[in-house]
């Protein structure tokens, strides 16, 4: 229905204005059949009912069959094999020029289609990598010709390695040379499109790059990008009620934003959401104010592929067109505004390079001791304005220049709170807090042999789709749990800050603040429910305030209430508003 003029007018009155639709599955033409006219009339129909299409393009993979089966564009492995992806797909050498040309064409056949953006989908540099216990396995990127024979010239005759480790100087050359490369790549891809249409919107489709070190394990380095919006896909961490929403896109987003301007989360996965999880995901993409992208395919109903556009999905429905309504109608106070909250944490993206553990660890840590105890959440990084903040935690980790901001921090009023590692002569909190085991020592010849027992194991679960049901099948019978900070370090780092410390949310599960302030001075207080059901939430502000509780997602008037301390009953979200 997606590529119809019905699923167009459907789409339309979502309230929807724009569609991500594939252009290309990753087969060969001949495989593909009339998908490519497909598409263009599905460009027409949208275009018919005000909707503009973003076509979606996988840059880095492709399914190895008909005219694809023999080429020689593949990433290859330390032992020559080609590195399958999930459900049929192997990676590409994206410095292989015959596959930079199929990737080309497939791009002027999109902007001959008219189309109005490209998302270049799936970015990885080659294989990707793992961490076990801090200790990097897998074909992390590509060992082709192409590759090799590139390497080599830059390096005086280096070959690339087969063992990686963040603190070997060779390992940290090839990371770096490898994000370099591929990034030059994705930049002449951009330029080509927009060469072809100025007008095009491109975007990049980017794994989570803060839920895992993909610096490492996929080539992703969010300070070098090319100039191009951001897609951050799903995060690979899994959902575990009540805390999954914690470990949901909340954190990612919120970190991301220190070093891109541009985040454009993806909510939706293989199971349809109920209309209330629409809703709160929408909420907490106005919350963090960030734009959102619904997941609209992979759904099974009785083991039929539907779609979320399926009139069996009338509810779902209904709540992202009023959602979509009400967006539309709060506008101008949602568009314009910085964050203000006077409570910050500090995310030394730098560090996360080569000290994933514990620093990046220990800044989720913070982020959710936060959430669950009802403070605001905000991240600020290196480049971006540390205006309003009074109190910011930093973790451990060595950023070049953080003491020099610090002190002028210090200096200026400022409040930090050190975690992990001293600061400025501050003694730390969490000293003696390991998230993770302590990674084992591991001599050379021992990691070469667990690397290559790994490459063969992930070649085989990848491959073999009985292989995955099986490990599914087990993950769901063990118990799971969430690393989640003990509860006595939570209360270290809560009194820390400030246990009457406000802004802040009281309630019995855990819920999401962020605070804004519009251009002339208008605060806003945002919060999302994280709770399966409503619940009842206390915001605390500390001083008397007159404001307007309006409810996203729904179209009643806003509600006026006067207190310094707001209580509501909570289903998916509300905001307050207060010119002071």
């Amino acid at each position: 229905m997606a590529f119809s003029q019905e699923g167009a007018e459907r789409v339309a009155a979502l309230g929807f204005t724009c569609i991500e639709l594939p252009i290309s599955w990753g087969l060969p033409p001949e495989l593909e059949g009339n998908h490519l006219s497909l598409f263009q009339s599905a460009v027409q129909h949208y275009h018919r009912a005000g909707v503009q299409v973003y076509g979606w393009l996988p840059i880095a993979t492709c399914i190895p069959r008909g005219s694809y089966a023999t080429q020689a564009w593949y990433a290859l492995d330390p032992y020559g094999q080609r590195i399958p992806n999930q459900r049929g797909y192997y990676f590409t050498a994206l410095l292989n020029p015959i596959w930079q040309t199929v990737i080309t064409e497939k791009i002027q056949q999109l902007t001959e289609s008219n189309a109005d953006g490209l998302i270049m989908g799936g970015y990885t540099a080659g294989g990707t990598g793992l961490l076990w216990r801090g200790i990097p396995l897998g074909p992390i990127g590509s060992y082709d010709a192409i590759s090799q024979e590139q390497y080599a010239q830059v390096f005086n005759h280096m070959a690339i390695p087969t063992t990686f480790s963040s603190k070997d100087p060779a390992s940290q050359q090839y990371l770096k040379w490898r994000i370099s490369t591929a990034t030059q790549v994705i930049q002449q891809w951009a330029e080509t499109a927009r060469h072809q249409n100025p007008a095009l919107v491109v975007q990049l489709g980017v794994p989570d790059a803060i839920a895992a070190n993909h610096y490492l394990i996929s080539g992703l380095d969010l300070d070098v990008l090319p100039d191009v919006d951001i897609v951050i896909e799903p995060p690979i961490w899994s959902h575990h009620p009540p805390e999954s929403a914690i470990i949901t896109p909340t954190i990612s987003i919120s970190a991301s934003h220190t070093r891109l301007a541009s985040v454009i989360p993806i909510y939706g996965g293989e199971r349809m959401g109920s209309a209330r999880e629409f809703q709160r995901n929408l909420s907490e993409a106005v919350a963090l104010n960030t734009s959102a992208r619904i997941q609209g395919m992979g759904y099974y109903y009785k083991n039929t592929l539907t779609g979320l556009l399926h009139s069996r999905y009338k509810p779902q429905h209904e709540a992202l067109q009023t959602f979509n309504l009400w967006l539309d109608q709060q506008h101008n106070w949602l568009h314009s505004r910085t964050n203000a909250s006077p409570l910050a944490v500090y995310y030394p993206y730098e560090a996360t390079h080569w000290q994933w553990n514990p620093t990046s660890q220990q800044f989720i840590a913070i982020c959710q001791t936060l959430l669950l105890n009802g403070y605001p959440l905000r991240v600020v990084g290196d480049d971006k304005a540390w205006d309003d903040v009074r109190v910011l935690v930093v973790p451990s980790g060595s950023v070049v220049g953080l003491d020099e901001r610090l002190t002028q921090f210090i200096a200026q009023g400022g409040r930090i709170i050190a975690v992990g590692q001293k600061r400025l002569k501050q003694s730390p909190l969490w000293r003696d807090w390991r998230p993770q085991r302590l990674k084992p020592p591991i001599w050379h010849w021992l990691h070469g042999r667990i690397q290559r027992v790994f490459i063969v194991a992930r070649r085989g679960y990848q491959r073999y789709r009985w292989v995955r049901r099986g490990i599914s099948y087990l993950n769901k019978r063990r118990p799971q749990s969430v690393s989640m900070p003990p509860p006595a370090l939570q209360g270290e780092l809560i009194k820390a800050i400030g246990e009457t410390f406000t802004p802040r949310l009281e309630s019995d599960s855990p819920a999401l603040l962020t605070i804004w302030r519009e251009p002339d001075g208008t605060q806003q207080w945002h919060i999302v429910n994280y709770n399966e059901a409503e619940q009842r939430i206390t915001l605390h502000l500390g001083d008397l305030t007159h404001g307007e509780v309006y409810t996203p997602g729904t179209l009643s008037p806003p509600a006026s209430v006067v207190g310094s301390s707001l209580i509501f009953t909570v289903d998916s979200a509300k905001i307050v508003r207060s010119k002071g």
